[in-house]
C-alpha cells in the first residue's frame, strides 16, 4: 500500500504501484490502493472508488466511471447537491473537489454537513447497498449507522478473544517485519550489560566499595530502564492515531488494543527479553546472589542463590514494565508529542529521586516519607539490597581525620545497613516480617534471610493498575471524542 500526498517523488511511487496493481487486477487479483489527495490521472486509473466522510460515514462505493463515461463521483454528489456547489466548480479533479468539500464541514451553516447525510441515507436505501455481499462493506456500513445514532448506540463487535487475537497477530507481524527497534532494544541492553559488568566486577562486602557499588547499579539499571521507556511513548502516540481511526468504526474495543499493544508489541520483545538479558549478564559478572554464606552447605547456598537470582529477574521485569505502562498512560493523556515527552522526563526524574539511593526515608522529612513508596524502584532496589545483606555481615571503615577508630575496620550486621534509619532505612516493618501476609526466603537452621514478596506483590499490582488506568483513558477519551 502506497500513500502520496502530492510531490513527484510520492507521484512515481504511486505510479509504480498503479501500474503494478493494473497488472495483477488483469489476472484477477484485487488491488487495495490508498492515496492521499490523488491526481486526475492517477484516479483514471482506478476501477472503483470508496468515499468516507468524517466518523467513518460511507457516503459512496462503486466504479469510478458511469456507462456513458462520466465521472460517478459527480454524479452522485451534485444529483441532489441543494445549496452545495457543484464538483466541477471546485476543481477538474473530482478526488480534490470532494476532498475541500468534506473539510468545510461545520463551516458553511451545515449544508455540506447535510448534503453528506442525504448521500449517505441514499447510499443505504439504494439497491447497492442491499445487494452488497462484502463483509467489509457491510461492516463500514453498520459503523457509518452507529456514527449517525451517536454515542448511545453501541457497536456490534466481534467478541473480546477474538479481537484481542486478531490485534496480537497484526501486532506480532509488525514486530516481525520490522524489528529494528526490538533490535535495538536488545543491543542497547547488552552494552549496558557489558559496561556494568566492567565496572562493577565482583564487588565485595565493605561499605564503601561494596554496598555503595550495588547501589550504583541499581541505580544505572533503574535509569536505562526508565531511558529506554521513555524512548518508546513516540510507537505509542503512532499507535494510539491508529486506535482512534479503527475504534471510531467499531472495529474493536479499548481493552483489546491496550492489552494487545502492551503484552505481544512492548512487553515481551522491548521489555522482559533485554531484561533477562541484563540481568543473565550482570548478575554474575557482579558477584550478586550471595552464594557464598559462611557455614552453609553447598546445597543450601545453590538453592537460597537461584532463588535470589529468580527474584531480582522478576524485579527488574516487573519495575519495566511498570515503567512501560506508566509512560504508556501519559502518552494517552498527554495532547502532543513534546508534552508527553516533558511530562515523562519529569516522571523518570522523580522516580530516580525517590529511588532509595539519593535521599532516604530518613533524611526526608516525616510529612514527605510516603514519597518513595511511589517509585516502583524503591522496591527493587529494597528487594535486591536485602538479598545482598540480610544475613551478611559488612565491613565498615572510619575514615574521618582525627577520629581515633579512623582507618580500623568494624564489623556490622547486613541488617543494620539494610533496615537501620542511619543508613538506608528500607524494611520499616522489621526483619523477618512482611506485610499482606508476606514471607521472608528463609534458610531455615543456617540463618539465611532473603528479601519479603512484598517487594514484588507491589509491582504486579501496580502494573494491573496501570494497564487498567490506560484502558479507562482511552475509553474516556473516546467518549469524548465521540460526545
Amino acid at each position: 500500500m502506497v500513500n502520496g500526498n502530492g510531490d513527484d517523488a510520492a507521484d512515481a511511487e504511486v505510479g509504480k504501484a498503479t501500474s503494478i496493481g493494473s497488472g495483477q487486477a488483469g489476472v484477477g487479483a484485487c488491488v487495495l490502493l490508498s492515496i492521499h489527495q490523488p491526481t486526475e490521472r492517477f484516479l483514471s486509473c482506478m476501477q472503483g472508488v470508496v468515499v468516507m466522510a468524517p466518523g467513518g460515514r460511507l457516503v459512496y462505493t462503486g466504479p469510478l466511471r458511469l456507462a456513458d463515461g462520466n465521472c460517478a463521483l459527480a454524479a452522485a454528489f451534485d444529483a441532489s447537491r441543494g445549496h452545495t456547489p457543484r464538483l466541477r466548480d471546485i476543481s477538474p479533479n473530482p478526488a480534490e473537489a470532494l476532498l475541500e468539500v468534506v473539510s468545510a464541514v461545520g463551516d458553511d451553516g451545515g449544508a455540506v454537513e447535510r448534503r453528506l447525510q442525504q448521500l449517505y441515507a441514499e447510499y443505504a436505501a439504494s439497491s447497492a447497498a442491499s445487494s452488497a455481499q462484502s463483509s467489509s462493506t457491510r461492516a463500514m456500513l453498520s459503523a457509518s449507522a452507529i456514527t449517525d445514532q451517536g454515542a448511545d448506540a453501541a457497536p456490534c463487535l466481534a467478541g473480546f478473544g477474538r479481537q484481542l487475537l486478531a490485534l496480537a497477530s497484526r501486532h506480532s507481524l509488525v514486530v516481525l517485519r520490522d524489528p529494528l527497534l526490538v533490535l535495538t532494544h536488545l543491543g542497547s541492553g547488552l552494552c549496558v550489560a557489558c559496561v556494568c559488568a566492567w565496572a562493577f566486577w565482583h564487588v565485595d562486602l565493605e561499605l564503601s566499595s561494596g554496598v555503595l557499588q550495588r547501589l550504583g547499579l541499581l541505580f544505572f539499571l533503574g535509569a536505562h530502564l526508565l531511558l529506554t521507556g521513555l524512548a518508546s511513548m513516540g510507537a505509542w502516540r503512532q499507535d494510539r492515531l491508529l486506535y482512534e481511526h479503527e475504534s471510531g468504526v467499531g472495529c474493536y474495543g479499548a481493552a483489546a488494543f491496550v492489552l494487545s499493544r502492551t503484552l505481544v508489541a512492548d512487553a515481551v520483545p522491548m521489555r522482559m527479553l533485554p531484561t533477562l538479558l541484563i540481568a543473565c549478564i550482570v548478575y554474575p559478572s557482579a558477584g550478586l546472589a550471595g552464594l557464598a554464606f559462611e557455614g552453609s552447605s553447598e546445597e543450601v547456598q545453590l538453592e537460597f542463590g537461584y532463588k535470589k537470582a529468580l527474584m531480582f529477574v522478576a524485579s527488574l521485569c516487573l519495575a519495566n514494565l511498570v515503567l512501560a505502562s506508566t509512560f504508556a498512560c501519559i502518552g494517552i493523556v498527554a495532547r502532543t508529542s513534546e508534552v508527553a515527552v516533558l511530562l515523562g522526563a519529569l516522571y523518570a526524574l522523580f522516580t530516580l529521586v525517590f529511588s532509595g539511593f539519593l535521599p532516604t526515608s530518613s533524611q526526608m522529612p516525616a510529612a514527605l516519607s510516603w514519597l518513595p513508596y511511589l517509585s516502583v524502584l524503591r522496591y527493587t532496589f529494597e528487594l535486591v539490597l536485602s538479598n545482598e545483606l540480610l544475613g551478611q555481615t559488612v565491613m565498615l571503615v572510619e575514615e574521618w581525620p582525627g577520629s581515633p577508630e579512623a582507618g580500623q575496620p568494624k564489623l556490622v550486621d547486613g541488617a543494620t545497613i539494610v533496615n537501620s534509619k542511619d543508613y538506608l532505612g528500607f524494611n520499616p516493618w522489621g526483619e523477618g516480617e512482611c506485610p499482606w501476609g508476606g514471607v521472608t526466603l528463609d534458610g531455615g537452621a543456617n540463618g539465611l534471610r532473603a528479601a519479603c514478596w512484598f517487594d514484588l506483590y507491589v509491582p504486579a499490582l501496580w502494573f494491573v493498575g496501570a494497564l487498567g488506568l490506560a484502558i479507562g483513558l482511552l475509553m474516556l477519551d473516546e467518549h469524548r471524542r465521540r460526545g
